[in-house]
């Protein structure tokens, strides 16, 4: 957390932390995000999980800015309204901005809003699912399910590959203990 609060303080950057669910990629950014907040006037934390959780975040960041709702609009209406006023916020404003990106999943959801001149964190499970210039990419890592559980059967069976098809195992690591004391290896 240290360094990249460090890189942040600078310029504006744009910062993907991206590896397997569990990982702790959205901790680090909100941890950075709360170690800078005397940095950066204005912050928000955009949950990019759904279509739906992504207009709810946009919302309530544009309402904290000061965005009002008009009356007699459409979701979709509201929607368009809101990324357009954000947009013309993000495109206007002397201030520091810091938004993290959590979750996102669209690579199109990144250009929802001009973020040029302002300092991003994404958190993505895919490295490739953010295409943009990065000033740092950052992998969290550790064993997939299927590596960790591979490495279970293997360090039970002395060494030795199962015979048992990927297929077949358990689909957590939650299941794993349970099914590695069954005699199925």
């Amino acid at each position: 957390a240290e360094q990249l609060t460090d890189l942040l303080q600078g310029q504006p950057k744009k910062v993907l932390l991206w590896g397997d669910s569990g990982m702790g990629k959205s901790t680090l950014a909100a941890e950075v995000a709360y170690r800078l907040r005397g940095t950066f006037p204005v912050q928000h934390f955009v949950c990019c999980t759904t279509q739906e959780t992504l207009d709810n975040s946009l919302f309530v960041f544009a309402t904290s800015l000061g965005y009002k709702m008009l009356a007699d609009k459409t979701a979709d209406e509201q929607t368009a309204e809101v990324r357009a006023w954000l947009s013309t916020y993000l495109s206007k404003t002397q201030d520091r901005v810091l938004l993290v990106m959590d979750d996102l999943r669209r690579p199109g959801d990144l250009k929802l809003l001009p973020l040029e001149g302002h300092t991003v964190i994404v958190t993505s499970l895919s490295k490739n699912t953010a295409a943009a210039d990065y000033s740092r990419v950052t992998y969290l890592g550790g064993f997939s399910t299927y590596d960790a559980l591979k490495a279970l059967v293997n360090a039970r069976n002395g060494g030795k590959n199962s015979s048992h098809r990927k297929e077949t195992w358990p689909t957590s690591l939650d299941d794993a203990s349970a099914w590695l004391s069954k005699d199925y290896l």
